[in-house]
C-alpha cells in the first residue's frame, strides 16, 4: 500500500505588523523544501531536481486575509494556518519527520518576509478537515457513486494549448487527477486513460456556484476560478467506471486540480465525503477566500 497524506500547521506570527504579499505560495513552497532539507537533505534534493510531476501540494498562507490583500497588516493574534499534502509513503514519511522536527526545534520560520513559529503539527488522527491519510488502495475500494460535489478552495485552471482554462469542466479536472494518480500510485492501481471518454460521453456538472478571481503575477495575472461544482453521472456507467472516477474525485482533496498545485492553486475540499466527518464539511468563508 502507498500512503497519501495531508499535514497542516498552525502558525504564530513573530512579526505582526509586517505588511502581506499578495500571493505567498511561491514562498510556502519555499518553506516546504527548507523543512525537508533540514530533516533528509538527499529527500530534498531529489525532490526538488525531479523535472517531473511534483509529489506533494502547498497551500498559501490561510488566515484572516483574503487573497490579493497586498500590504495588509499580519495580525498578531491571527490565526495563521499552513497546508501540506504527500502524494507518496516516501513522502509523506520524510514530511512528517520534516514538520515535527521544525515544531519541536522551535526555531522561526520563513515564508517569505514574513516569520511564524509552528505552533501545531496537525495530523490525520486529530480529525481536522485539512488532514487526513489514505492509501491509492483505499481509495479505490471506496463505495462508488456517481454524484461528486466538490469545493474548489484557492484559484484554480486548466492548461490548454497557450492559455488556462478557469472553468470546472468535469473531463479537466478528472484528467487532472489522473494524470497525478498514475504518476504516484503502485502499478496494480492503475487507472486506464479511457477512463475519461466515460467522463465525456456521460459526467456534467448539475450544480456550479464559481467566481473568476485574478492572482496579480510578476508577468501578468493568473485567473482561475473559486467555489462549488457539483458533478454527476447522467447517464448510466458500468460500476467500475464509476468506482474509478469516486477514487480519483476523492483523490482531489490530496493531489489538487489544475496548474501550480505546489504553489497554492487548485486546493480541493470534498463534500460529502465519506472520509471526512460531518462537522469539518462546512466550509470556513476566511479559509474559502484563499
Amino acid at each position: 500500500m502507498s500512503l497519501i497524506a495531508s499535514f497542516a500547521l498552525t502558525l504564530e506570527p513573530l512579526n505582526p505588523g509586517a505588511p502581506l504579499p499578495a500571493e505567498t505560495g511561491i514562498s510556502t513552497r519555499g518553506l516546504l523544501y527548507h523543512l525537508l532539507t533540514g530533516a533528509n537533505p538527499a529527500a530534498a534534493a531529489t525532490i526538488h531536481e525531479d523535472n517531473g510531476p511534483r509529489p506533494f501540494t502547498c497551500s498559501s498562507l490561510l488566515g484572516r486575509h483574503r487573497r490579493g490583500d497586498d500590504g495588509r497588516p499580519l495580525l498578531a493574534d491571527g490565526p495563521y494556518r499552513l497546508r501540506y499534502t504527500a502524494l507518496t509513503s516516501a513522502l509523506a514519511d520524510v514530511l512528517s519527520e520534516a514538520l515535527y522536527r521544525a515544531y519541536a526545534l522551535g526555531d522561526p520560520v520563513r515564508i517569505g518576509a514574513l516569520e511564524f513559529r509552528i505552533r501545531r503539527v496537525i495530523t490525520a488522527s486529530d480529525h481536522d478537515h485539512w488532514a487526513r491519510a489514505t492509501t491509492y488502495d483505499t481509495l479505490l475500494g471506496g463505495e462508488p457513486r456517481a454524484l461528486w460535489r466538490l469545493a474548489f478552495r484557492s484559484p484554480t485552471a486548466f492548461k490548454q494549448q497557450f492559455g488556462h482554462l478557469p472553468l470546472p469542466l468535469p473531463h479537466s479536472i478528472f484528467r487532472s487527477a489522473l494524470s497525478r494518480w498514475n504518476a504516484f500510485c503502485p502499478a496494480a492501481c492503475a487507472i486506464e486513460d479511457d477512463t475519461l471518454a466515460r467522463v465525456t460521453e456521460a459526467v456534467f456538472p448539475s450544480a456550479l456556484s464559481v467566481r473568476t478571481v485574478s492572482v496579480p503575477l510578476e508577468h501578468g495575472p493568473f485567473v482561475g476560478f473559486v467555489g462549488r461544482a457539483d458533478l454527476q453521472a447522467v447517464r448510466p456507467l458500468p460500476e467500475d467506471h464509476v468506482r474509478k472516477l469516486t477514487a480519483l474525485a476523492e483523490y482531489l482533496y490530496y493531489c489538487g486540480a489544475g496548474h501550480g498545485t505546489p504553489r497554492g492553486w487548485g486546493q480541493v475540499a470534498v463534500i460529502d465525503s465519506p472520509s471526512a466527518s460531518a462537522a469539518r464539511q462546512q466550509t470556513d468563508e476566511q479559509e474559502q477566500s484563499e
